[in-house]
């Protein structure tokens, strides 16, 4: 029978102090710091963009009716499509008593030789055919344009205002309007343009219907 001689380790002192023992229970699922850390601030930009949508809502909700009309004025926008002149002779009125039977065959004694015929006068009107538009989310039920003359020069000749009923206006639809100016003093090269006024000084916000209808 052959006997084996079986050495054991011999550990010293100092080694048996310094021998860390196999972890037998592992503790998963703990986050890192820098995990953390992420989480913390993805929690707080949330927060962040939540306090903000917040704020614009109540900032929102606050305004005045005559506030909320003059932001959603300014997303309206006209312009004239196009224009004709109509010129009608101007009849002038004869008394009764002055008329006078004229024979064309005779001579005419209120007709003096030499003297040419004068043109006839005529009142020239301007048909406009206008386009109004806007990208507002909110309809409003009315606006004033603005409606100007100018010569070939760009120089205003005349300016009128003309209130719309834009209640059934959709949003990026453009609508039509016609408009008439009668008696207008135009000549070869002179042009017509529209807006809507804005921003309205407060001084003239009288002579818009739509400031009057808001509180204005």
């Amino acid at each position: 029978m052959i006997r084996r001689k079986v050495t054991w380790p011999i550990l010293s002192w100092n080694s048996r102090l310094t021998h860390t023992p196999p972890n037998l229970f592992p503790v998963t699922g703990i986050p890192k710091k820098e995990e953390s850390v992420n989480r913390m601030q993805r929690f707080g930009m949330v927060l962040g963009l939540v306090g903000a949508g917040l704020m614009v809502f109540a900032g929102c909700s606050s305004k005045s009716p005559l506030e909320k009309m003059i932001e959603n004025r300014a997303r309206y926008s006209a312009d004239v499509n196009g224009f004709y002149i109509k010129a009608t002779p101007v009849v002038a009125e004869i008394d009764a008593e002055m008329e006078v039977d004229v024979d064309p065959a005779e001579p005419n004694e209120f007709e003096e030789p030499g003297v040419e015929e004068q043109p006839v006068e005529v009142i020239q009107n301007a048909h406009l055919d206008l386009l109004l538009k806007h990208d507002s989310f909110e309809k409003l039920p009315g606006v004033t344009l603005d409606i100007f003359q100018v010569d070939s020069n760009e120089a205003e000749k005349g300016r009128w205002r003309l209130w719309v009923d834009t209640s059934k206006v959709e949003r990026s639809n453009p609508t039509q309007y016609s408009y008439v100016i009668e008696n207008v003093d135009y000549v070869e090269g002179d042009g017509f343009a529209a807006e809507v006024r804005h921003p309205v000084p407060e001084s003239e916000r009288g002579e818009y219907r739509e400031f009057g209808e808001a509180g204005g």
